[in-house]
């Protein structure tokens, strides 16, 4: 194990994007294709459904028999678009980590390829999702019944907003914990061509902190992109659909613009929508390269690693020893 950079590993995401921007065009395409189709499978699906749930959160009279049955239409969009969001996303983000980690293979276009390997990082980042979220649900669950029976027991008020002010902060900080310390596993595994998870517990001991310093100073670094992008998505809401921000409908109207897919076909292919969907495809592809970026980047310094660039390092790189390794042929 070597030293560790705390911003090398933070604005890699910046000389990513250079070496990367052929790739990440392509990447942007397949996100940005997804995310129309996404928008034209909930309206040909559940598009009424979306349209009378709008209606009554907005309406403020919420009849829970009514969103019951409306929620039953949308649901199964949600059971038909999940899996493929999933396929998607990993195939994407394996993707990105092969470019930075893996140039040696080159997938079919842009480092991308469906395989074995995409199964292994959908394994480790589902795992690792499950293992933060139900850490931070375990803390918050706990944190609100002490709120309950500090309630209970004649101490509300102060005491139970301090209650469940420290509930918030110490579920937050489960997530990040448990964040930092899965964050090599996803690199790790592209690199190894084999499912690792916990080798990056090992990994990350005594580099919390540092770790969770690069992580909010790329944080940081995306600011740039998330002002040039998120404001293009908000412009094009302005001034191709006729919002402002005048009021409380219309700032609905532009959250349902940014959050909700169109309630018909037609109505999600519109330039407004296709341009706004461009600049959110842009803006998730920055995010990605800059976030597996740092990981990456804090991967190889700890370990020493370098990135696989030929086939005598490929070789090398992939761990036949371990009975537990999912190895490709």
């Amino acid at each position: 194990m070597t030293g560790f950079s705390v911003p090398k590993a933070a604005f890699a995401g910046y000389g990513l994007l250079g070496r990367l921007f052929l790739p990440a065009l392509v990447w942007w395409a397949v996100f940005y294709a997804w995310l129309v189709g996404r928008g034209v499978m909930a309206a040909a699906m559940a598009g009424e459904a979306f349209r009378a749930m709008t209606e009554m959160q907005g309406s403020g009279q919420v009849d829970m028999s009514s969103m019951m049955a409306v929620m039953a239409e949308t649901n199964v969009y949600t059971a038909v678009s999940t899996p493929i969001s999933l396929v998607v996303t990993a195939v994407l983000l394996s993707a990105v980590l092969r470019g930075i980690l893996r140039p040696v293979d080159k997938g079919i276009i842009a480092h991308i390829s469906i395989g074995p390997q995409e199964l292994k990082f959908a394994v480790t980042m589902i795992v690792v999702a499950i293992i933060t979220g139900v850490a931070a649900l375990v803390v918050a669950v706990l944190g609100l019944i002490v709120t309950a029976i500090v309630g209970l027991s004649g101490g509300g008020g102060p005491v139970a907003g301090i209650v469940a002010l420290l509930t918030a902060v110490l579920a937050i900080s489960a997530f990040l914990f448990f964040q930092v310390k899965f964050l090599l596993a996803q690199p790790q595994t592209a690199h190894q061509k084999a499912i690792r998870i916990f080798e990056s517990w090992k990994l990350t001991k005594g580099r919390f902190w540092p770790l969770l310093a690069s992580i909010f100073l790329m944080l940081i670094g995306l600011l740039p992109f998330v002002a040039i992008f998120g404001g293009a998505t908000v412009a094009v809401g302005l001034n191709m659909e006729g919002l402002t921000f005048a009021g409380p409908e219309d700032i609905r109207g532009m959250t349902n613009f940014l959050t909700t897919p169109a309630f018909t076909v037609a109505d999600n292919l519109t330039p407004a929508r296709l341009i706004s969907a461009g600049a959110m495809a842009a803006l998730w592809v920055v995010m990605v390269v800059f976030g597996l970026g740092t990981a990456a980047s804090a991967y190889l310094q700890i370990t020493g690693e370098a990135p696989v660039t030929t086939k005598t390092d490929a070789a090398a790189a992939v761990d036949d020893d371990d009975d537990e390794d999912w190895d490709e042929d």
